[in-house]
């Protein structure tokens, strides 16, 4: 029997711990989500 995680909602003080990785970082709705931090020469234009 499979069991689920236990509910928590992140804090303030818990987002504020979060490392300076280069990741994106957002709580919304109490919710933790990460966004990878971009590749070198993902923010290049192209030219031509």
């Amino acid at each position: 029997m499979a069991t689920r995680p236990a509910q928590t909602r992140w804090t303030y003080s818990e987002f504020a711990r979060l490392p300076s990785d280069g990741n994106r970082y957002e709580v919304i709705a109490g919710e933790l989500y990460v966004t990878p931090a971009p590749r070198p020469g993902m923010s290049l234009a192209p030219s031509g």
